[in-house]
């Protein structure tokens, strides 16, 4: 079966990190068109940079912002859960991009500094709450052990509950894809320094 194309009838213009192909809105497709406006119409009130690629496979792109829709305004999770989650899944692929943009989002949603530090450096954060706890040890677990343990499951289980761990699942692996889509697109960080911990020091200045 060959592989998806986009029914762009122009070639687009391209993103500043030179791989990106950006599609005009006057060369989109009727069904590329209906989906940037889904997307720019709802709650994110733009096209994030995920998007500029989902948008050559539209059906994708209607797919993702239901997602993401859903993650961000009915998922079970807290923001600072939400956000604890994201930071994993982006230093587990060294997505740099999404984990300074996602850093602000945490200091603002409550999180210290300590604990986005920590999980830069893939250790443990200094977390209390033990939803919190639960939501690093699932995405820990899945990132860095070859297998969840069963005691990771059950405390997950217990304290998330199937319809939290779902959640969790989606949500990294939602941010799994956006990820991607920093690392192979090489999209570079806000203000691209190279040292981790001014990445967590400068995250406020994210636009």
């Amino acid at each position: 079966m060959p592989p998806p194309t986009t029914d762009s009838p122009h070639v687009a213009t391209r993103s500043p990190s030179g791989r990106i192909v950006e599609i005009a809105k006057e060369n989109m497709t009727a069904e590329q068109l209906a989906a940037y406006h889904k997307v720019v119409s709802g709650p994110r009130g733009r096209l994030p940079t995920p998007y500029k690629i989902w948008l050559h496979s539209p059906k994708l792109a209607h797919a993702m912002d239901d997602i993401g829709t859903y993650l961000a305004q009915a998922s079970s999770l807290t923001k600072r859960e939400a956000e604890i989650a994201v930071l994993a899944i982006a230093r587990h692929f060294d997505a740099d991009y999404v984990f300074q943009v996602h850093s602000r989002e945490a200091q603002d949603a409550g999180l210290s500094r300590g604990v986005i530090r920590a999980i830069a450096d893939k250790t443990a954060p200094p977390l209390t709450d033990p939803r919190e706890q639960a939501v690093f040890r699932v995405a820990a677990a899945l990132c860095d052990a070859p297998h969840v343990a069963d005691e990771v499951f059950d405390e997950a289980d217990k304290i998330l509950r199937q319809n939290g761990i779902a959640d969790v699942l989606a949500l990294l692996g939602y941010f799994a894809s956006v990820a991607f889509v920093a690392k192979f697109y090489a999209v570079p960080p806000p203000s691209a320094p190279n040292n981790r911990t001014r990445q967590i020091e400068d995250a406020s200045a994210v636009p």
